[in-house]
């Protein structure tokens, strides 16, 4: 595994540089498993389980669909009702996606999961320098 210390401590500083922004309502756990589709597959029908919901960030909302290709994050905020309100937000969601993947890597070291440890540490370097 590579050492990534240097790597995180300077996306750390980085993160703590980022303009706050206007915090709003946000779901906080838009995953997939809370992501319901039209029987036809083509659109999204619904979002459920509201149990994290919280003021913060609308863009947290989009940090997980980067784990599905730098493709998906623009194809939602595309039809995000408050694109035009929200400057900057697929970038911020990068950097949450960011903080998010170097969370479970410390979660995947801790529990002994070593494949998941290895695959986040193979990805790491390419997602921070993205930033």
């Amino acid at each position: 595994m590579p050492d990534l210390a240097p790597l995180v401590d300077a996306f750390y500083a980085r993160l703590a540089l980022q303009p706050s922004v206007d915090q709003r309502l946000t779901h906080s756990d838009v995953t997939l498993d809370h992501l319901l589709l039209a029987p036809s597959g083509d659109r999204l029908a619904g979002i459920i389980d509201f149990g994290d919901v919280e003021l913060g960030d609308p863009a947290y909302d989009f940090a997980y669909l980067w784990s599905y290709g730098d493709w998906a994050p623009g194809q939602v905020f595309e039809r995000y009702a408050l694109k035009d309100q929200e400057p900057g937000l697929l970038e911020r969601s990068r950097w949450h996606f960011a903080r998010y993947r170097v969370s479970r890597l410390g979660e995947a070291l801790d529990r002994g999961w070593e494949q998941a440890a290895s695959d986040i540490a193979a990805a790491l370097p390419a997602l921070l320098a993205a930033l």
